[in-house]
């Protein structure tokens, strides 16, 4: 692999596309932000255009066909240039964003993904519990297939945001460390 840093558009979360129903369908919480809550609608700036609306909404791919560990490790992964290359050897090859990835592709350098979605240092929080509940993608990263460019959506900085869906759905809230680093 090269030394070169290639940054890519971070993909936060796609459309999780279909997936098995849960016994009982997750509820919305009544959510309502603490005083200081951070929501943003400011996505990083990105060197390169990914469009979710594209991917994760015309063509409904899912989540997990990008976000590949999200069902069974504590974070859900981003693709790496071979993954978009999987599709975009084929499609799209006249764009430039994609010759752009296909040349830090050949050339072997990692992508250095601009990251969106963030949760505070001291928080803890793993995709494979929430995956294998049932929970869509898009209770805490917002509809990412209709973002042209990904923000962070929801108040992940706002413990009151977890804490009103566990509660609404019966999930545990009474382990601090579960959470807590």
């Amino acid at each position: 692999m090269g030394g070169r840093l290639i940054p890519l558009l971070v993909i936060a979360a796609a459309s999780c596309g279909p997936r098995p129903e849960p016994a009982a369908a997750v509820k919305e919480a009544p959510w309502v932000p603490d005083a200081g809550a951070v929501v943003t609608a400011v996505a990083p700036e990105q060197p390169f255009h990914f469009d979710h609306t594209i991917h994760a909404g015309k063509y409904q791919i899912p989540c997990q066909t990008c976000h590949a560990y999200a069902d069974h490790s504590p974070i859900a992964g981003i693709p790496t240039a071979a993954k978009c290359m999987g599709c975009h050897r084929f499609v799209d090859k006249q764009k430039p964003d994609v010759q752009a990835l296909e040349a830090a592709f050949e050339a072997g350098d990692r992508v250095a993904w601009n990251r969106v979605t963030r949760v505070p240092d001291h928080v803890g929080f793993n995709h494979e519990p929430h995956i294998q509940a049932g929970v869509r993608c898009q209770k805490c990263h917002g509809a990412v297939e209709t973002m042209k460019v990904v923000r962070m959506a929801k108040p992940l900085d706002d413990m009151g945001f977890c804490v009103d869906c566990h509660r609404a759905n019966h999930a545990p809230v009474d382990n601090c460390i579960v959470c807590h680093k």
